[in-house]
């Protein structure tokens, strides 16, 4: 049974369904227990929401339960109980994350001997210092990461084993690379993608620190190289970064050929296009765009991908409407007329097409539908009753959460696809965060509870509570074997940094980088976002310095790394 139908067929009698439920094969799927336990927090029925989630516990391939529990228990009123059954042990150390607890009192190499991650998670989220002991299952490229980057924050005078950490990770060139550019070692950095045929990042990368030349030296030697195919990717990457430069000539002269290439590539292709409409306007790009001029509607429609900023079966319906007038016109006067239609003011073009949307919405509209598109595009309240019938036939509240977070709709409109989506999907944490926002309906204890500490929903709710508790306890709980766990991380090291919580900073960012190359996780942070994050992680350190030394350097280190962010 899937966790929408679950949620509407329990918020009656929650535990008359549960019973039945059970019965019925494969629910022992830990969603089905999810979505009950949510049924139970809407209820008010903590408690009840505790047993299911240490029901699923022995269940569980994982301990995903047990981060559920150590979370939910933090709003119940009632003490934790005593649970010696499986997963017990990874229980208590999760619980001895969360604020007001001590720390130490459940050590992870204590009570989990031999245990796999959890134990150098728990050491990394909880601010320990100390390294991975000699008899923790992890790899030698878990340990050997964790001491080098280790040394790199806690001893300023120790340079990092740059050696030893290029010998344990033979193959992996990409999380190599990221190790070393943590650790200042740039050069090398490019270097290792460069050997692991990840040219193009090593450019962005030697470009972005401060190494132009040689980003363009390898650019062209690229170009040179005979390949078509890197060598168009290649053009296409330094032209951008000249243009980013504010070098439009030179842009221009690198992406010149491109005009003229005849790549079979369509990822080349897009990104060409898109680049050359910033260089030269779209007039010139549609040289790359022999679609436009096609026979073939589906063609012509691919061209809109590119051209114009809306749907491409809105556009293209638009377009194939004035060629259709105008047979005599070229290309580009037909899509001139199109975005002039289509960039005029809304509440003239709803007049326009209010007898089609009204004739259409009668019926059942697909998405890619054009006139779908055309109303969801006009905001108009037609939209709302297609997307309304939508939404309930596939029980998604995707579509009006779009009209929902965007304030080019009226507010009546936007409260009306709030009262429809919670109906829908009533335990969802994002509906239930702009409720109370907008309605006062709810409270922040009800909607941190309802993200059962997911990272994910943490992060949607985020810009909607001003005191995001949920934030503050998943974070004490995530899992960095995730990438949306090391994003939850990263955000929280942010925000603290923001109110001033410098060791939480530290802690945070630290958990975030060493969890994402410890473990590998894909895909990872963006090179520019993990500058900034050492930005402000190295202020950190160097306000919490102790010796005129030690501060000394990390003012330094960070001088150099403010450098890149600019």
């Amino acid at each position: 049974m899937a966790p929408q139908m679950i949620e509407l067929l329990a918020l009656g009698n929650t535990s008359q369904i549960f019973q039945c439920a059970t019965e019925q094969a494969g629910f022992s799927q830990h969603s089905s227990y999810e979505a009950f336990a949510r049924v139970f927090i809407l209820n008010g029925e903590l408690q009840k929401a505790l047993d299911l989630l240490f029901q699923s516990l022995p269940q569980s391939d994982g301990y995903l339960p047990a981060r559920q529990i150590a979370f939910l228990e933090q709003f119940s009123k009632d003490p934790p109980r005593q649970y010696k059954g499986l997963h017990g042990p990874e229980l208590e150390v999760l619980r001895s994350r969360l604020p007001g607890e001590d720390h130490s009192r459940a050590s992870g190499e204590n009570l989990l001997p031999g245990s796999s991650f959890l134990t150098l998670e728990h050491s990394l989220i909880t601010g320990s210092r100390e390294p991975p002991g000699k008899d923790l299952l992890i790899s030698d490229l878990a340990r050997t990461l964790h001491l080098a980057l280790m040394s790199y924050t806690d001893e300023p005078s120790r340079i990092p084993d740059i050696e030893s950490l290029s010998a344990t990770i033979t193959n992996e060139g990409g999380r190599l690379a990221r190790a070393l550019y943590l650790l200042g070692a740039h050069r090398e950095a490019a270097q290792t993608l460069i050997d692991h045929r990840q040219k193009e990042l090593a450019i962005r990368l030697l470009w972005m620190t401060g190494h132009e030349k040689k980003a363009g030296d390898l650019a062209r030697e690229i170009i040179n190289g005979g390949e078509e195919r890197a060598a168009l990717s290649a053009r296409l990457t330094i032209a951008e970064l000249l243009d980013r430069a504010g070098k439009l000539s030179e842009a221009r002269e690198i992406f010149a050929p491109v005009l003229k290439a005849q790549t079979q590539s369509e990822v080349i292709r897009r990104k060409s296009i898109a680049l050359g409409r910033r260089l030269y306007g779209r007039e010139k790009i549609l040289e790359l765009m022999p679609e436009l001029t096609s026979e073939s509607p589906y063609q012509r429609r691919l061209a809109m991908n590119s051209l114009l900023p809306y749907h491409p079966s809105l556009s293209a319906q638009v377009f194939e409407e004035f060629r259709e007038k105008s047979p005599h016109l070229a290309a580009s006067q037909i899509l001139l007329l199109t975005e002039e239609h289509l960039s005029q003011d809304r509440d003239q073009l709803l007049v326009s097409y209010q007898t089609t949307l009204l004739e259409k919405s009668k019926g059942t509209l697909k998405t890619t539908d054009p006139i779908y598109q055309l109303a969801l595009f006009l905001r108009s309240p037609i939209a709302l009753e297609i997307i309304e019938t939508h939404s309930w036939k596939n029980l998604d509240t995707q579509e009006l959460e779009r009209i929902i977070i965007d304030d080019e709709w009226t507010m009546e409109l936007r409260q009306r696809a709030l009262t429809i989506a919670l109906q829908i999907h009533p335990s969802d944490p994002l509906l239930r965060a702009l409720d109370y926002q907008w309605n006062q309906k709810g409270s922040p204890e009800l909607i941190a509870s309802l993200t059962l500490g997911d990272t994910q929903e943490a992060q949607r709710i985020d810009s909607q509570v001003k005191i995001n508790r949920a934030l503050s306890l998943t974070v004490e709980l995530c899992d960095p074997n995730t990438y949306s766990g090391i994003q939850c991380l990263h955000l929280a090291a942010r925000k603290a940094f923001d109110r001033g919580e410098l060791q939480e900073t530290v802690r945070f960012f630290e958990s975030a980088v060493i969890g994402e190359l410890v473990y590998g996780t894909q895909p990872t942070t963006g090179y520019q976002s993990l500058t900034q994050g050492m930005v402000r992680y190295l202020k950190a350190r160097a306000a919490l310095a102790q010796t005129p030394s030690s501060r000394s350097h990390w003012q330094t280190t960070l001088e150099s790394w403010m450098a890149l962010e600019n």
